[in-house]
């Protein structure tokens, strides 16, 4: 619904290079404030393997901060004044959340915003040939959109080495593939429950059609 909600907002979003600024200066604020919580899981955490694995993704989230706000300095100079350049929203999500409640939060929320960021570098790339062309821009987004593939890698190790059970409710075939050994599916009104290779060998037409259709090829591609 967000993703459908935010293709409505389209003719608006890329009106003018101020708009494009103001678009990224919040995604430099969303990356700054995801650097504080991974800092603070990396200080946190009692596993030097963890540790490692949150502090490179701070790293990250801080260097889209800094790409996010150039290019919208870039684009209006004015906003060097602006006082939210370096605001952040430092919730202490790991330390109110725990380890694995804060994993599935962080895990949920870049797997939406790769989908947003793909869906803005799309529309980008629509308008190239015609004056609201901003080729700039839409290399930054490529090179700021985050692989959910390495989400799906640190949950499963934290799942292994911190011996929990992930209980997920997801239509993201690419994460349902890497990170999912039994699979629920409401189908006619009933729950069917199965191994994963249990669920792609089952006969239901609705469920082959999801599980073997198009998407769910790519899906299995990208695995392999």
């Amino acid at each position: 619904m967000r993703l459908v909600f935010a293709r409505l907002l389209k003719p608006f979003r890329w009106r003018s290079p101020r708009a494009t600024a103001r678009m990224l200066m919040a995604f430099a604020r969303a990356e700054r404030s995801s650097y504080f919580d991974m800092m603070e899981a990396s200080n946190t955490t009692p596993d030097l393997a963890r540790r490692a694995a949150y502090l490179r993704h701070a790293v990250d989230e801080n260097r889209h901060a800094q790409m996010f706000s150039l290019r919208a300095l870039e684009l209006d100079p004015t906003l060097a004044f602006d006082d939210s350049l370096a605001r952040a929203d430092f919730e202490h999500l790991f330390t109110r959340l725990g380890e694995a409640r804060f994993l599935a939060f962080v895990h949920l929320g870049e797997k939406r915003a790769c989908a947003q960021m793909v869906m803005f570098r799309d529309e980008l790339a629509s308008f190239e040939g015609t004056p609201r062309a901003d080729t700039k821009t839409k290399a930054l987004l490529d090179a700021g959109t985050i692989s959910a593939a390495e989400f799906d890698e640190l949950l499963l190790y934290l799942q292994r080495s911190l011996n929990l059970t992930v209980v997920m409710i997801t239509h993201d075939l690419d994460t349902l593939l890497a990170t999912c050994d039994r699979v629920a599916v409401l189908v006619d009104r009933k729950i069917v429950v199965d191994t994963l290779d249990g669920i792609m060998s089952n006969p239901h037409p609705w469920i082959r059609q999801y599980f073997h259709g198009p998407r769910a090829r790519a899906a299995q591609g990208q695995k392999a």
